[in-house]
């Protein structure tokens, strides 16, 4: 009986094994990282597909779509130039091929695969404005000799971005570490979106704080807006109420704050 029992057990366990291993293969992880929304994480989980099936469609499909929704516009042309080869190419796919081509300045092939994309787009005219938009070119630097761009010691390597005036300087949103809030976003593998305050101005900013800890959400915070007085503040920030997210995407609200007694108030949904 013992005996029995224990070649029952070895069958099992080779039964199992190989059916537990499938289960946590990286393209199974990728796959379920990639339809939660976990772009960052899932792109290597795919590069680690491919060095073992690099003609595998489904995960140049995927990680091409994780970098064009990270914003790696290099990475992201190098993919979707494969994916526009593939035999299950779709229309869209050139669209975004072309976007990343015009992103990395090679405008050309961009309107190549634009035109492409618009003659059989029917009522989207993304791709025939993208079109004009190449076409013009030259116009967006006729004036650029009147600006003079150039990198201040208040930027960061994550996102800063949307800056509005604020009392004696600026307010902004970044991605930057945080120790208040550093819970990382697995779209992008960066933190959640914060406001930041710089006092001073032009190339005299000082170094960012956070503009309130109290204002902070578990997710993203930004941009943002004030009244003319500076006393209320119109946020963004992501709606996590359930009856919004059907389509399993977290969408967006404004909320409104005032500045009373020396901090912001408790953050209120607009009401619109």
């Amino acid at each position: 009986m013992k005996r029995i029992f224990s070649v029952v057990t070895l069958l099992v366990l080779l039964l199992v094994s190989p059916a537990f291993s499938q289960n946590n293969s990286p393209a199974v992880k990728a796959d379920k990282l990639y339809q939660s929304f976990a772009y960052h994480e899932a792109i290597d989980e795919y590069i680690k597909v491919l060095a073992k099936e690099p003609d595998n469609a489904i995960a140049i499909r995927n990680i091409a779509d994780c970098y064009r929704l990270t914003n790696n516009s290099e990475k992201s042309e190098v993919y979707f130039a494969k994916v526009v080869k593939l035999a299950d190419a779709k229309p869209i796919d050139k669209y975004h091929y072309a976007q990343a081509l015009m992103y990395n300045a090679k405008y050309e092939e961009a309107k190549k695969f634009f035109s492409e994309y618009a003659a059989v787009a029917g009522s989207d005219e993304r791709a025939k404005n993208s079109i004009s938009a190449i076409g013009t070119m030259d116009e967006f630097f006729r004036d650029s000799a009147k600006s003079i761009v150039s990198k201040i010691m208040i930027n960061s390597d994550k996102a800063d971005f949307s800056p509005v005036f604020y009392q004696e300087g600026i307010v902004f949103v970044s991605s930057r570490e945080s120790q208040a809030k550093d819970r990382t976003h697995t779209w992008t593998g960066n933190p959640f979106l914060t406001l930041y305050y710089s006092q001073g101005k032009g190339t005299s900013l000082r170094s960012p704080e956070l503009l309130s800890k109290e204002l902070q959400s578990k997710f993203n915070d930004g941009p943002a807006c004030f009244n003319q007085s500076g006393n209320v503040m119109y946020l963004t920030r992501n709606n996590s109420t359930l009856s919004n997210r059907a389509d399993r995407v977290v969408k967006l609200k404004i909320v409104t704050s005032k500045f009373e007694d020396s901090k912001w108030s408790d953050p209120e949904d607009l009401p619109l």
